[in-house]
């Protein structure tokens, strides 16, 4: 939050991380009616997506990140970043993954 404060701009991962928690937050009923629907389960599913595809974003750009940090940042630094990176991306991945394959509330009442 500092670091949006101080350089005025917004983080790309308050937005992603927010859709997440605004969407789980309407599923456990903080906020809105609660309960699993379609639609919730498709923001929960684009927010897990979107975070992967954030933590992806410093590994499509390794190069010209190093060449930026290369003096600031040590080669442990580097090598930390980078698995954190990789680490962060699978996670993230996976839970839209396994998010998308949870079924609504409503599906799971029709009986057959």
């Amino acid at each position: 939050a500092y670091n949006i404060y101080r350089s005025r701009r917004i983080d790309l991962g308050v937005v992603t991380m927010g859709i997440v928690a605004l969407a789980s937050a309407m599923e456990l009923g903080i906020v809105g009616g609660g309960g699993l629907t379609s639609t919730i389960k498709m923001a929960e599913t684009f927010g897990c997506a979107l975070a992967a595809m954030n933590f992806a974003l410093p590994l499509l750009a390794w190069a010209r990140l190093t060449a930026a940090l290369g003096r600031k940042k040590s080669a442990f630094w580097f090598m930390i970043f980078f698995w954190y990176c990789i680490a962060m991306t699978a996670f993230w991945a996976i839970c839209a993954y396994k998010n998308n394959g949870r079924r609504p509330l409503s599906e799971k009442l029709v009986t057959k």
